[in-house]
């Protein structure tokens, strides 16, 4: 069923956002890169520590993955109707799912994009040898909860418009 699903305002406004998140990780790994060690930690345990290491070029492996996972998601928010939804779709209840799941990828894609600017920064900093604010034990919990949050409200939302 082929709903044209109308953009809102804020749907634009966090594209807009996203787009200047994902730009602003490669300018700030680009600036960041002539001043870091040879060696940057790469993954960090439950505690925040460091416990692996790859070389400085790994600053740009966040951002760079983004992009392409950013660019799908977003044309993917453009046709809801090709989404495999937990909801029965009809043709009156069609134009409120849409829009629903519109905003549903539109905002998983911004949470998706926050999360990898604040590892790139994190990266950055530890690799600097600063306190990363906190890259550790409620981080991982925090991401996955946001995440799950937006899914099953969604989700929620979704099975409410029959």
């Amino acid at each position: 069923m082929d709903t044209d699903v109308p953009a809102k305002r804020w749907h634009k406004v966090i594209n807009l956002l996203s787009l200047v998140l994902i730009i602003g990780s490669i300018v700030y790994a680009a600036i960041s890169y002539g001043n870091l060690p040879e060696k940057i930690p790469t993954h960090f345990n439950l505690k925040g520590e460091a416990d692996d290491w790859g070389n400085k070029g790994t600053i740009f492996l966040m951002p760079l993955i983004i992009l392409p996972s950013y660019m799908v998601m977003y044309f993917l928010s453009k046709s809801p109707d090709s989404l495999n939804l937990n909801v029965k779709v009809t043709k009156e209840n069609a134009p409120r799912v849409y829009a629903a799941a519109r905003s549903l990828m539109i905002l998983l894609n911004f949470e998706i994009v926050v999360i990898t600017a604040y590892i790139t920064w994190g990266m950055v900093q530890a690799g600097k040898g600063k306190n990363t604010l906190g890259i550790g034990v409620w981080d991982l919990p925090l991401m996955i909860g946001i995440v799950l949050g937006t899914v099953v409200y969604f989700m929620w939302k979704m099975k409410r418009l029959k």
